[in-house]
């Protein structure tokens, strides 16, 4: 889907455009978000403590999951209301500030204090981004997974292709590899880190 594909929005200022793709997710939610406009709904995830104001028009149209959640006659739809219940490696609130991002920048950021929680963190976005029908976001993610993942080894020519490296998976836990096996098969994240896995065992 191109830029010229989605509906007119209020876009930031050109000094914020500039900078908006190396923002953490969460800053994004809080200060560039509102900036959009549009007939709103409202996302909680979990509790009414996580609240998400977003232009419905936009989710509709990236989304068949929001489409189907508020274009049609259910009470989320007669409402512009819906609640995404936490589901443990899938739906959480910091997955869902990078859905958005990803929604509105096509960019992900995933900047995590550890390799290892930006491994979970990208394996959940991407579960989310699958279970809201959001395409596109496999390549991109995996590339960061990648790097993350060569960064921690030896060598650093590593690639989803490449073999015989010295092997050093200690970012990669079982509870990783668990978690992209539920991707599609052939999707790039779930690849990378079955790949590594192989590599690595």
């Amino acid at each position: 889907m191109s830029a010229h594909d989605l509906p007119a929005v209020d876009m930031p200022n050109k000094h914020v455009q500039e900078s908006i793709t190396e923002m953490q997710s969460s800053e994004f939610a809080k200060t560039i978000l509102p900036l959009y406009s549009g007939a709103p709904v409202t996302i909680y995830i979990g509790s009414a403590d996580n609240k998400f104001i977003l232009p419905r028009a936009i989710l509709s149209l990236r989304s068949p999951y929001f489409a189907a959640i508020f274009e049609r006659g259910f009470k989320e739809g007669i409402e512009q209301t819906a609640t995404l219940e936490l589901i443990d490696g899938v739906v959480s609130v910091r997955a869902f500030e990078i859905l958005i991002q990803w929604l509105f920048t096509g960019q992900v950021t995933i900047k995590e204090a550890t390799r290892g929680e930006s491994i979970s963190v990208g394996i959940e976005f991407s579960r989310l981004a699958d279970m809201c029908g959001v395409m596109g976001t496999g390549d991109q993610v995996a590339e960061r997974l990648r790097v993350i993942i060569r960064d921690g080894r030896v060598k650093d020519s590593w690639s989803y292709s490449a073999g015989e490296l010295e092997t050093n998976t200690q970012n990669i836990t079982s509870e990783h590899i668990i978690s992209a096996s539920q991707l599609p098969h052939g999707h790039a994240v779930r690849v990378i880190l079955a790949t590594a896995s192989v590599e690595g065992g």
